[in-house]
C-alpha cells in the first residue's frame, strides 16, 4: 500500500466522518478522480489532494520523530494565499493529529 492509499478502502475515524475533513475523505475514497480544487488553471482531484496531504503529513511526522526532545508538535501552519499548499496543509494536519493554522503575509507579525 502506498502512502497515498492511507484512507482509500479504510473507514476514517468516527469523528472524521462528521466534519468537513471527514467529508473530504469520503469523497476521496468514493470519487478520487473528481475535481476537488481549482486555483487559476490548476485542477486538483480529491485523490491527488489526499496523496499530497498524506505525503506532507508523513514528512512532518518523520521530522517530529527526529527532534531530540521527541515531543509531538500539535500545530501545523502554512504561509500562503490561494495556493494548493494551503489546502494540502489543511488536510495533512488532521492526518497527523495536529491543529491547522493558516497564515497570510498580511497577518500581524505577532501571529506569524
Amino acid at each position: 500500500m502506498g502512502e497515498g492509499d492511507l484512507f482509500r478502502g479504510a473507514a476514517p475515524h468516527a469523528c472524521l466522518r462528521t466534519n468537513l475533513i471527514g467529508r473530504f475523505f469520503q469523497q476521496a475514497r468514493v470519487a478520487p478522480e473528481r475535481t476537488a480544487l481549482v486555483i487559476d488553471d490548476d485542477h486538483w482531484s480529491y485523490g491527488a489532494l489526499l496523496d499530497a496531504a498524506t505525503r506532507l503529513s508523513g514528512v512532518a511526522r518523520r521530522a517530529i520523530a527526529s527532534e531530540p526532545d521527541g515531543l509531538a508538535r500539535p500545530l501545523m501552519a502554512a504561509l500562503g494565499s490561494r495556493r494548493a499548499a494551503q489546502y494540502i496543509a489543511s488536510i495533512a494536519a488532521p492526518l497527523g493529529g495536529w491543529v491547522y493554522m493558516p497564515l497570510f503575509a498580511g497577518d500581524p507579525v505577532g501571529r506569524i
